[in-house]
């Protein structure tokens, strides 16, 4: 009987094994309850639409390989930590996602031909530039014949999927560009200024009001006189709340980052050191006297004192007198160069470069003759493919080390075709047209030692640190007893955006630490980044539900505490100072105060201290002339004043030029990417699920 059948007339058995499969399923499920309900490609949700990894993973393809293009035009390698681009990734999605849900709802769409005109067009856009630059091709044309027509070029089928792309992100970066545009010009359009409001925007901004007054600042009361209560403090908050709204939840945690530095002894070691190699370098001939220390770095310079490096140039005549010496200590290098000889050469030549059409010996010989024989170059057209007359060269240059001789031992006026065996192309025809008298050429040895922290220091530090982490393991502690251990503690906010903690590079691991823990006061472990720099720790001190992030926070208690602060000074000196006398003068009198004179406007022409006090300027602009205004607590100060005189614009307003003033002050120029993005991002739902993909 087969075991089927024997399943089959056992219904108990099936029974028995499908409800160990369930339980089997449910006890999996709560233990990696993710498992059953997450949605593993997905890393961004904006308003419920999803945003796909491989979605995310092009774009940062495209990303990196744009700061990398940006490092190369500049000669430097990438440095940007990659965390940083992959946020940057992730907020140019979350922006165009929303953008794009904007404009279709009004109906504003990128048609092809737009891009096509963009591309092809007259004045190509700068974005086709920068990939045309990028990828070597001179025209738009022949980088999409490469990509879609390969077949027809000689391209090869992965290097034309490559092409084709970059052609895709180029399109791509364009369409955005212009959507961006669009957006922009669609939200200036209603902010375009009228006549009535340009008028009153000059008048406003061009009448100067002269007062006398009597000014008492928040210094007349101490902090302790104050009192500043918590009560106070809440109340500013209250006030300014809306400035920390959190769009996500946040943790405040606390960190001490160790900079990886030398010690002491370590910088007393390599001065021990330098001084041995000085000491050899005098003592044994060329730079015998390092050649046992790896620690030291030789570069070896045969040219003229003006293309030396700057600090051994400087002190030429110095190093040849004493053939050894330390040149500098900067940025933990020491410098040192010794003195090994001094010759004359050639330095600066002017030459004639002519190139054939063909690679041909028999071609290039005949040219030279011709040439020679003194045919313009000029009627040679149909075999010199260009021509460059009087090129000012420099022999000594570390690019010419290998052509420099030929150069140097050429007769002047002459032409030649050099072999291809000197390193010169086979095509070329050259003609030294002048040399300059030759120059001192110094053969100098410059020898460099990297101050490093030894491992013993390295192991120091981090033992320190670990103890600390250690015997203070709740956040109270870590934050109370850092001072008395000589570390500092530097708050900063988390979420589950972040992947990196307060900008400093390769702290991904620290960021989601942060960002997921729930414990308050538990202690990370320590983190250091892949080239040895620093350590980290950090403790979390705080979980900010979504919301607004409290007052008892220390960022928000910075900015507000100097406002309150501020208020309540401003309040007890108007209670103080009120009633005392009915005019200006009388309350000099009685205050003991002096009388000041100045003329202030909206437009800052005053250009004194009260033109920056923007409620000043609202009662002074409201009181009529010869009235006395009492003790009454600005922006920033306590004045009572007597408006002394109201002078009108100097010049009647002009609409073809005031007109755009009021629109570049208070019209669409106003309006920033920063903004678009700020009010595209408005009461949307962003989840952002970044930290779920990224590695440690």
């Amino acid at each position: 009987m087969s075991a089927l059948e024997q399943i089959r007339k056992r219904p108990a058995l099936i029974i028995s094994i499908l409800g160990l499969a369930l339980l089997l399923f449910i006890l999996t499920a709560i233990s990696n309850p993710e498992k059953l309900f997450s949605d593993p490609s997905t890393i961004a949700k904006i308003d419920g639409e999803k945003i796909d990894y491989t979605q995310f993973q092009d774009r940062h393809h495209a990303i990196m390989e744009q700061d990398e293009q940006r490092a190369r035009a500049n000669g430097q390698a990438s440095k940007t930590d990659g965390a940083i681009l992959e946020m940057q990734t992730m907020d140019n999605i979350v922006d165009e996602v929303l953008l794009t849900k904007k404009l279709e709802k009004l109906g504003i769409t990128v048609t092809d031909a737009e891009i096509t005109e963009l591309v092809s067009g007259a004045q190509p856009h700068p974005i086709v530039a920068q990939y045309l630059q990028g990828l070597g091709f001179p025209t738009a044309i022949e980088f999409y014949n490469f990509a879609f027509e390969p077949e027809n070029n000689g391209v090869d089928p992965e290097s034309a999927a490559m092409l084709r792309n970059y052609w895709m992100q180029m399109e791509n970066s364009l369409r955005q560009q212009l959507l961006n545009t669009k957006y922009q010009q669609i939200f200036g359009y209603t902010l375009v200024p009228n006549k009535v409001e340009a008028q009153n925007y000059f008048n406003e901004s061009q009448t100067v009001d002269t007062i006398r007054y009597v000014r008492i600042t928040p210094a007349a009361i101490t902090d302790a006189e104050a009192d500043l209560t918590d009560a106070d403090i809440e109340k500013m908050y209250q006030q300014e709340k809306n400035r920390f709204a959190l769009t996500e939840d946040q943790n405040l945690i606390n960190y001490i980052k160790v900079n990886i530095t030398p010690s002491e002894a370590d910088r007393a070691q390599a001065i021990a050191e330098v001084d041995a190699a000085l000491a050899g370098l005098r003592e044994m001939p060329g730079t015998e006297g390092v050649y046992n220390n790896l620690k030291f770095i030789v570069e070896n310079h045969n040219t003229s004192a003006d293309k030396l490096p700057a600090a051994i140039s400087g002190r030429i005549e110095q190093l040849e007198a004493d053939s050894v010496m330390q040149i500098s200590f900067y940025d933990n290098v020491f410098t040192l160069a010794k003195f090994l000889g001094k010759d004359k050469a050639t330095d600066k030549i002017k030459i004639d470069v002519f190139q054939l059409v063909d690679n041909n010996q028999a071609t290039t010989d005949s040219v030279v003759g011709l040439l020679a024989a003194g045919v313009p170059a000029d009627s040679l057209s149909t075999l010199i493919a260009q021509s460059m007359l009087d090129q000012e060269v420099s022999l000594l240059e570390p690019s010419m080390s290998g052509v420099a001789e030929t150069f140097a031992n050429a007769e002047v006026g002459k032409y030649f075709a050099p072999s291809t065996d000197e390193g010169f192309p086979g095509n070329v025809i050259y003609r030294v047209a002048s040399k300059e008298a030759p120059v001192d050429v110094y053969e100098v040895a410059e020898i460099k030692y990297h101050l490093e922290p030894s491992n013993a220091t390295i192991s120091d530090l981090r033992d320190k640190l670990s103890s600390f982490a250690y015997n203070n393991h709740t956040a109270a502690q870590f934050v109370d007893s850092a001072a008395a251990a000589g570390y500092t503690v530097v708050p900063a906010h988390v979420g589950k955006s972040s992947l990196i903690v307060d900008g400093v590079p390769e702290t991904r691991s620290l960021a989601k630490w942060g960002a997921n823990a729930d414990n308050k006061g538990q202690v990370s472990e320590i983190i250091t980044d892949a080239a040895g720099t620093y350590f980290m720790v950090a403790a979390l001190s705080d979980v900010y539900d979504k919301g607004f992030i409290p007052a008892s926070d220390p960022f928000v208690k910075n900015y507000i505490t100097p406002l309150a602060l501020t208020q309540k000074k401003l309040g007890i000196i108007a209670e103080r100072f009120a009633g005392k006398g009915d005019n200006l003068d009388a309350f000099a009198e009685a205050t003991n105060l002096p009388i000041e004179t100045a003329a202030v406007s909206f437009s800052g022409q005053g250009s004194n201290i009260l033109s920056a006090d923007g409620k000043l300027l609202g009662i002074v602009a409201a009181t009529p002339v010869g009235v006395y205004v009492a003790p009454t607590a600005t922006s920033n100060a306590v004045i009572a004043f007597e408006k002394v005189s109201t002078q009108a614009p100097a010049r009647e307003f002009i609409e073809t030029i005031d007109m755009n003033d009021f629109a570049r002050h208070m019209g669409h120029p106003m309006f920033s990417a920063y903004n678009a993005q700020g009010m595209l991002r408005h009461g949307k739902k962003i989840e952002n699920r970044i930290q779920k993909f990224s590695n440690d």
